[in-house]
């Protein structure tokens, strides 16, 4: 895995959510900052934090602590965690429901979630039933539906507070045409914002609050979903 975001495309397709993760987090002071993740990109480096812990395979040349663990097996304590951001961790993760489990332990009550995800319905996904190689990066993820992630973690006690789509390049691993193509971004994001590879989804923490109340409501097989709206980070 780690490879493959070493190569031009997997490079590009980090830079791009690097440069969207910190206007998505809401404004403020987070206390302890968690990533886990397969990529070497900082995701928390623009990020307000007193404390940051990376989790991933390799070693990662970032600005924290540096944390070997498996990802559904984290070795933090109880509401110790005010931020985690998912770098595609559900992707590529053994086992997904696993990690969601972790996170919901760890996190403190209000701690933010930012989940990153490839998106089934774009271009990536689209590509992915084309193409013959299943067998290798990125086409071996999971490839889950947003609106699963959203039901995952609202059972969990999280409420989505924000997101957004992003990476409407194809799949072509080669830097010189990946730069040609990059007025995708700003074109995609306002005509096609359903058809891109990739998408972030940010969520709070709410377990202590409405816990209870919203199980309740799944008995009753009501489900919310909610549609991502872009956060922008206040100065």
């Amino acid at each position: 895995m780690v490879n493959w975001f070493n190569t031009e495309l997997g490079t590009c397709f980090a830079n791009e959510a690097c440069a969207h993760v910190p206007n998505l987090i809401p404004y403020g002071y987070h206390g302890v900052a968690l990533q886990i993740g397969t990529t070497q990109q900082d995701l928390l480096g623009d990020i307000d934090c007193g404390e940051r812990i990376y989790v991933g395979s390799g070693d990662c040349k970032v600005n924290g602590v540096q944390v070997y663990s498996d990802w559904d097996a984290l070795p933090f304590e109880r509401r110790s965690i005010d931020l985690v951001v998912l770098f595609h961790a559900l992707d590529f993760g053994r086992d997904p429901g696993g990690v969601l489990r972790e996170v919901s332990e760890i996190l403190a009550p209000e701690g933010h979630l930012v989940v990153l995800g490839l998106n089934p319905f774009g271009i990536w996904g689209i590509c992915r039933f084309l193409k013959f190689h299943k067998r290798k990066m990125p086409w071996t993820a999971n490839y889950f539906p947003l609106t699963r992630v959203q039901d995952w973690i609202n059972l969990l006690g999280f409420v989505t507070v924000g997101g957004t789509m992003y990476f409407y390049r194809p799949p072509v691993n080669k830097g010189s045409i990946l730069r040609r193509l990059e007025f995708m971004e700003s074109a995609g994001r306002r005509w096609w914002p359903a058809l891109s590879g990739a998408y972030i989804l940010v969520a709070k923490n709410k377990a202590l609050n409405i816990h209870t109340k919203h199980l309740k409501s799944v008995l009753r097989g009501g489900r919310q979903r909610h549609r991502l709206q872009t956060l922008t980070r206040k100065s």
